[in-house]
């Protein structure tokens, strides 16, 4: 099966930007520009891909399109709620997003008195309800997946992740910044809470970042999903538009890459950008 990652434009943002004015240092970027597309090569499928991205009038991302679905890289919708805050994402497959459709993933997120996402919850393979998941047929509860749990810096970027994969499974992500604003250490702990698991051991990565401008520093849901609060981007693009957002991703065969909360590229070699 393959990996899932989950777990949140700028001209029309007043109602977000005002419920998230606790915001990350660095956000919102300026010129107003929104990310609208993204053309790569899919990991499994033969030959290209791509995502579309559409939104709404106060400017959040409601539709993450990707022009080929499959199990484990599905599309997305995002819902708010009447805060304007960012309250579901669901992974759907195209051509089967409606009421009554199924969904592989439906993520809920809740809010602490800050207006901070505090915890992500997960919910798998289940029906599409007008407000809430729902079971599939002959199931008396929609599953419930992986939980995830956040706290924040005094700049309000998350420096803490806590996954809980079911009862006795719990991997906790911790980032490090340092001057330049950037997560220059990501450190990784898993542990299976049983008598007779073997421990694993802990691991750390070092991002190498550029000098231009995060492209998720566009809009706090990228931030948020891909959770990456850095001001540069980790990888060094071949090239950039006049505003320095990176026009493509060199991504190293070895290495994994969550892009707008969408995975499975081997490469990423387009990305475009509008007002």
């Amino acid at each position: 099966m393959k990996k899932h990652v989950l777990l949140l434009g700028m001209a029309a943002l007043p109602l977000l930007t005002a419920c998230l004015k606790n915001n990350p240092a660095g956000f919102p970027y300026t010129p107003p520009l929104r990310i609208t597309d993204i053309k790569g090569r899919n990991n499994y499928a033969p030959g290209r891909d791509s995502i579309i991205i559409t939104y709404n009038n106060a400017g959040n991302p409601i539709r993450i399109v990707r022009g080929e679905t499959s199990t484990g890289s599905p599309s997305f919708q995002l819902r708010y709620d009447r805060q304007n805050r960012l309250r579901d994402i669901i992974g759907v497959y195209n051509g089967r997003e409606n009421i009554g459709d199924y969904f592989e993933i439906w993520h809920r997120y809740h809010y602490d008195r800050y207006n901070q996402v505090i915890a992500d919850t997960t919910y798998s393979f289940g029906v599409i309800g007008q407000q809430d998941p729902l079971p599939r047929p002959g199931q008396p509860a929609v599953t419930i997946g992986n939980i995830f749990s956040f706290s924040y810096d005094s700049q309000h970027r998350i420096n803490r992740s806590s996954m809980e994969v079911g009862p006795v499974h719990t991997i906790t992500t911790t980032w490090y910044y340092n001057s330049a604003g950037n997560a220059y250490r990501i450190h990784t702990r898993d542990v299976w809470h049983q008598p007779d698991s073997l421990p694993y051991p802990d691991t750390d990565r070092y991002p190498v970042y550029d000098n231009k401008v995060n492209f998720r520093r566009l809009h706090p849901v990228w931030q948020l999903i891909d959770l990456d609060y850095s001001r540069n981007n980790p990888f060094q693009a071949t090239a950039y538009n006049i505003y320095g957002l990176p026009l493509d991703i060199p991504i190293h065969p070895k290495e994994y890459l969550n892009i707008l909360g969408i995975n499975s590229f081997s490469a990423i070699d387009e990305i475009k950008y509008a007002h």
